[in-house]
């Protein structure tokens, strides 16, 4: 035998250990548009190669689809033997690494059946994330079915009960609103009302609780109060203080200048719109129909518009968008949010239309992206665009640009 040759037994100890698990359910905090995808993805196709499952499956624990327990619910349904769940917690939160565990347990004792069911070491620092995660592999082939290794959830019984409180303040903590100081007003609130659990909630308290955006950013930080239905915005701890007082705590008036009832617009000292009411575009073509458009400047992408519609093929045969044509942008693209790196021109395009459906490009999510603009025009111009269908044909229009939101 030559030194190069290898020997049957040397094969079968450099061969990768089989899946210790049937599936690998990465996970997920959850996000509203659902942006932890790919990273999750990624880490269950590293999982799958390190031997630790033969194939991956995503869940989310909250924010986003599909929940843990529909995924699990599949799985079982599917005849699937043995799951292991790889939490993946960043920024670390140990209530919520201890509340998956007691529930995962007892999701298990009722509705697991024949499933073994193992809960790994959440991935929760970028380390883990940068590693191969051997450790976590290691420890997951040797762990033990959860009903046995975890306490099971107790609900309590506070949990059955609806607060019942006076009224309940909304803070969002969206991106601008973080920005403008909303946590500083959430501790402040938090610190007059109390961070209430449901049990411990007496009769006409305020629960304060945080949001995702709530969407008017201009009024920034905001605040909103049920059942009153009215916002607070541009607030301050000062002004945040005669507000608790006087009407959240007194069960008093809404305070001026920072309340604002639904439909309120934010204007300036002067009176004038902050942001003006700008029309936007409609046209039709055949049995295209677009509806509510407009573009402003991109939010990521410097020297580009973003551009939103809505279109809806309303004719029983199907119809593409093709071509969308602008006078001073040259590369333009429909764009899926999440990154808009090496965007090429004409990315999305064609664009399938199914008879009878509507397509929504709107902000977050898919979208338009007029590219490498020389001067980007200013909000409450005008911008030109052609769109060009297989059987509808040709479609001009001409879209407001909106202040930025």
């Amino acid at each position: 035998m030559s030194m190069n040759e290898i020997t049957p037994g040397e094969m079968a100890n450099t061969a990768p250990p089989s899946p210790a698990f049937e599936v690998a359910v990465l996970l997920g905090r959850g996000m509203p548009l659902g942006e932890q995808r790919r990273t999750l993805d990624e880490i269950g196709v590293a999982l799958v190669n390190e031997g630790l499952a033969e194939r991956s499956e995503i869940a989310f624990a909250e924010l986003s689809d599909p929940a843990l327990s529909v995924v699990l619910l599949h799985l079982r349904d599917e005849g699937v033997r043995s799951v292991v769940v790889v939490p993946v917690i960043i920024p670390f939160d140990r209530n919520l690494k201890g509340w998956i565990g007691r529930w995962l347990s007892r999701w298990s004792a009722e509705e697991a059946g024949a499933m073994r069911v193992v809960l790994a070491d959440p991935l929760d620092g970028i380390a883990d994330q940068l590693s191969p995660v051997r450790a976590v592999i290691e420890r997951a082939r040797l762990g033990t079915d959860v009903r046995e290794a975890i306490k099971p959830l107790k609900i309590k019984a506070g949990a059955s009960r609806i607060p019942d409180v006076s009224r309940v303040a909304l803070v969002c903590l969206g991106p601008r609103c973080a920005q403008a100081g909303a946590a500083v007003i959430y501790d402040q609130l938090r610190r007059r009302f109390g961070p209430h659990k449901p049990d411990d909630l007496q009769e006409n308290e305020v629960l304060c609780l945080t949001t995702n955006c709530q969407g008017p950013c201009n009024f920034a930080p905001l605040v909103g109060i049920q059942p009153d239905n009215i916002w607070y915005g541009n607030l301050t701890p000062e002004a945040l203080e005669g507000i608790a007082d006087r009407h959240l705590a007194q069960g008093g008036e809404p305070v001026s200048p920072w309340a604002f009832q639904p439909g309120e617009r934010l204007k300036k000292t002067d009176g004038a719109l902050v942001e003006p009411d700008l029309p936007l575009a409609a046209a039709e073509a055949g049995a295209i129909r677009i509806r509510q458009a407009f573009v402003r400047k991109a939010m990521v992408e410097d020297n580009a518009l973003a551009g939103f519609m809505e279109i809806t093929n309303l004719g029983t045969f199907d119809d593409m968008l093709l071509a969308i044509e602008c006078c001073f942008s040259a590369r333009i693209a429909i764009h899926a949010a999440g990154g808009h790196d090496d965007i090429l021109a004409g990315e999305g395009l064609p664009l399938p239309l199914a008879a009878g459906s509507t397509i929504r490009l709107q902000p977050g999510r898919l979208h338009l992206m007029l590219l490498d603009i020389p001067d980007v025009p200013d909000p409450g111009s005008t911008v030109d665009l052609v769109l060009t269908f297989r059987h509808a044909g040709s479609m001009p229009m001409t879209c407001h640009v909106h202040a930025p939101s």
